[in-house]
């Protein structure tokens, strides 16, 4: 009896617990606000930008092209005969000075041509003075005859002997012709250099029979060289170029790159005149560019180099470079204005350089450029603008400003102390050794309770002080009162966001 009192008693609690949860659900139910219904918001996009810095831009026209001798010959005899010394430097790549001796023909037939040249001035020369005596004579002879009749004549050519002696001058003077001759044949026989060069190619030797007229060697300067530039005919507004474009004054200077021995060498040189003819195949006007002394440097600016050649332009005053993918169809920009909203802006584009574009007009200092890309955009759209790091940066319109970067944090520093450049460079590693500690402190502590906060405090507190110890010796008493000032003001500024104290 009294177990079936028990069961019944059970069961009624069991059914009143179950009767009160039912109420409390029911009404529970009934008191729960109604959920209204309501369209999501649009996310704001993000844009990359960066800040316009307009300034003086030098024009570059980057180009390339071929070294090329200023002066190139052909080592030709005017004489024939037997080789009979050949210099050591006459050898493919053999540097000589000018004047040195290439090569010896042998002298031996000049020097008896010379001789018997000079024999030959030496009989002229006493024919000659035999026909002035004999002239002599006739003159006198024809003054005795006709003196005494009291009329003094001129003697006729003949009996003056003056055909005779005419004759004998003019012989005196083709030997002495011939005499010259010889010297300069005997001369030529010791071929030298006109000019400081070296030899690109040779084929002669020692006991070689040569022609006049038979190549020997081929030769070039070494004093300058010359490189051919094609340029655009839109580059010329750019360059000076003497004798094809605007003005008297000199042409452009020019900086020529070539790759050597694994190193990147330079040479100065300077625009010095446009080929005579347009190239019909690609419409381009050669440029040539001088270099003075490519030989100096080692290795040198040979012949036959290709080099990268920048020719210095004209400037632009208040120019902007801005990346080539921030340049939009129809020569239009994206730019933040200060409301954070997105616009469209037409530029006066003057270049195109490589991944970039030189602008002339239509960008102001400070602009922020877009320099991503959206797939739906319209003017005058609202966006929130970030660094090239990914920052967010403040608008009027809108958006934040991420952290500050180490470098900006220990330049504001720096900038507030007035420190020197001696005090900075010792402050600077104290100053990135005290972040990286704070960052790793508030990592530690930060987030986790009341607790947490305390002890964040007091190990900021502890962090602080040993870098305030640590710059007593590097700052004076001013600049350390400066920055317990700065300290504080940030720690404010904590505050104020709800940010952990430091």
């Amino acid at each position: 009896m009294k177990k079936l009192l028990r069961l019944f008693i059970h069961f009624l609690i069991v059914v009143a617990l179950i009767g009160i949860g039912y109420f409390g659900m029911n009404e529970l139910k009934a008191s729960k606000p109604q959920i209204k219904r309501r369209m999501p918001s649009k996310p704001t996009p993000v844009v990359r930008t960066i800040r316009v810095e307009p300034k003086t831009q030098p024009i570059i026209v980057r180009r390339e092209g071929t070294v090329r001798p200023l002066k190139e010959i052909n080592v030709i005899p005017q004489v024939g005969g037997k080789v009979i010394y050949v210099s050591p430097n006459l050898v493919n790549g053999g540097e000589f000075k000018r004047g040195d001796l290439l090569l010896r023909i042998d002298p031996t037939d000049y020097k008896l041509a010379l001789t018997l040249a000079e024999a030959k001035v030496k009989d002229s020369e006493s024919k000659l003075r035999l026909a002035e005596e004999e002239a002599a004579a006739a003159r006198e002879e024809w003054k005795l005859i006709h003196g005494r009749s009291g009329t003094l004549k001129k003697p006729p050519p003949l009996v003056a002997r003056e055909p005779q002696l005419a004759a004998a001058r003019a012989r005196l003077d083709a030997d002495r012709a011939d005499l010259r001759k010889a010297g300069l044949n005997l001369e030529r026989t010791r071929l030298k250099t006109p000019f400081n060069g070296r030899v690109s190619q040779e084929s002669v030797d020692v006991g070689q029979y040569v022609t006049p007229g038979q190549p020997l060697a081929s030769i070039y300067s070494t004093d300058a060289v010359e490189i051919m530039v094609p340029l655009e005919e839109r580059d010329l507004q750019w360059i000076d170029v003497p004798g094809f474009t605007k003005g008297d004054g000199p042409g452009s200077k020019a900086a020529v790159r070539a790759d050597l021995g694994g190193r990147e060498l330079r040479w100065e040189g300077q625009v010095v005149r446009a080929e005579g003819k347009i190239d019909e195949r690609t419409r381009m006007i050669n440029v040539v560019v001088r270099v003075m002394d490519p030989f100096v440097k080692r290795p040198p600016l040979v012949p036959g180099l290709f080099v990268k050649v920048d020719l210095e332009g004209k400037t632009l005053q208040d120019a902007a470079v801005i990346p080539r993918s921030s340049l939009r169809e129809d020569k239009t920009v994206w730019v933040v204005d200060a409301g954070g909203r997105l616009r469209f802006r037409r530029v006066e584009v003057a270049r195109f350089h490589g991944n970039t574009v030189l602008v002339r007009s239509g960008l102001k200092r400070g602009d922020l450029l877009v320099t991503s890309t959206l797939q739906a955009v319209t003017d005058g759209m609202v966006v929130r603008a970030a660094d090239p790091q990914g920052r967010l940066i403040r608008t009027a319109g809108g958006g934040r400003q991420g952290p500050p970067s180490t470098d900006q944090v220990i330049a504001t520093i720096g900038a507030r102390l007035k420190l020197t450049d001696q005090q900075m460079m010792e402050v600077r590693p104290i100053l990135l050794e005290h972040i990286r500690e704070q960052d790793s402190v508030r990592r530690r502590f930060g987030g986790k309770g009341f607790s947490g906060i305390q002890k964040l405090a007091s190990n900021m507190q502890k962090l602080n002080a040993r870098t305030k110890k640590r710059l007593q010796g590097v700052l004076s008493p001013e600049q350390l009162s400066e920055y317990e000032t700065y300290l504080e003001e940030q720690r404010q500024k904590r505050r104020s966001s709800f940010g952990p104290p430091g």
